[in-house]
């Protein structure tokens, strides 16, 4: 297994959308790794002896001597090699034999899935746009000046239910976090973007843009720039991301925004519809509002409305934590996320 996410690892290095896929891979290693250490710890005698020669030449010491330097690394070294070439098996979990049927497929010759991404993804670039974006227990909201756009939505009561709001933890494993709709705003972002300079001639020149999105979350930060590693719902909106990627020319990176600089995101996160009723399906709102609160900011710049494709498919990925086929993900077009209103 070691050796199959170490090759994956390289071909990622190329193909960037990879590094969204082997979180459970990794995971699974480290598993695996800790399963060996605790039963070479309970049943190996020379595994003991040589985590006690580590331990003594170690503890409590400020300077270790050659000698004894010498004498742990090769402790450490020993010990390294019966954990990582154990003997042991362990069943593979259902989504990581997901994973590798579907690595499977795809390095197939006739596979038509990308293994390489634009130089112009890969090396440091001037963004075409910055998209900002924020979101909080019942909205999200974003917005980019250089592409002129902004959008909002108000989360139906399905999603709301299962925030912080109404359950306390996620012990029932319904719980719709925070961090999830953050990377959700991300994920929008992204779309408004590929929609946008796809129905335009203004970047002809430029056929493998990049955009730089700001979030004041870090872990929608850390699950864009890098991969999600702990949370189910993260990774399955990964996946998404992923499904976007493969055959876009768009690129995309993330940096941190602190939260008090990103008040005009925040502020089209929380807008409020006219009715006071929450249970209403269709809720109105007074744009106006907000264009005029936040004129200097949104002056020149048009309301983006993401396709009802699109929230389907992102609402079905929160309710449930998982992503659809990659496949079917690889048939949206950018015309099918959305669109500026005129």
């Amino acid at each position: 297994m070691q050796v199959l996410v170490g090759k994956l690892a390289r071909l990622a290095k190329g193909a960037r959308w990879v590094f969204h896929i082997l979180s459970h891979s990794y995971d699974q290693i480290a598993l695996a790794l800790a399963s060996n250490y605790r039963m070479l710890h309970r049943h190996s005698t020379q595994f003991k002896t040589l985590i006690s020669c580590i331990k003594k030449n170690q503890m409590g010491r400020t300077k270790v001597s050659q000698e004894s330097g010498r004498l742990v690394a090769f402790a450490l070294k020993q010990a390294s090699q019966l954990v990582h070439r154990s003997k042991s098996k362990y069943e593979i979990l259902d989504l990581l034999r997901e994973d590798i049927e579907f690595f499977r497929r795809a390095l197939q010759k006739d596979s038509d899935v990308p293994w390489a991404s634009p130089l112009a993804h890969v090396i440091p670039r001037t963004p075409i746009g910055i998209p900002f974006g924020d979101a909080c227990l019942t909205g999200c909201g974003g917005y980019c000046t250089e592409l002129k756009f902004w959008w909002h939505i108000t989360l139906p009561q399905e999603i709301v239910q299962r925030t912080l709001i109404h359950l306390a933890d996620d012990s029932a494993g319904d719980l719709i976090s925070i961090n999830a709709l953050e990377f959700v705003t991300v994920i929008i972002n992204y779309c408004a973007t590929l929609s946008i300079i796809s129905g335009s001639d203004l970047f002809e020149d430029d056929p493998f843009p990049v955009i730089l999105c700001k979030t004041d979350n870090t872990s929608a930060l850390s699950w864009i720039n890098h991969r999600c590693k702990g949370s189910l719902l993260g990774r399955a909106l990964g996946r998404l991301l992923v499904g976007l990627l493969m055959d876009s020319p768009l690129g995309i990176n993330a940096t941190w925004i602190n939260t008090h600089d990103n008040e005009v995101a925040d502020g089209l996160s929380r807008f409020k519809s006219n009715s006071d009723n929450v249970s209403n399906d269709h809720p109105t709102f007074d744009y106006s509002l907000l264009q005029q609160k936040y004129e200097k900011t949104l002056s020149g710049c048009r309301l983006w409305l993401p396709s009802s494709r699109l929230i389907s498919l992102i609402y079905t990925v929160l309710t449930t934590r998982q992503s659809p086929p990659l496949k079917e993900l690889r048939n949206f077009k950018p015309s099918d996320l959305g669109k500026l209103t005129t």
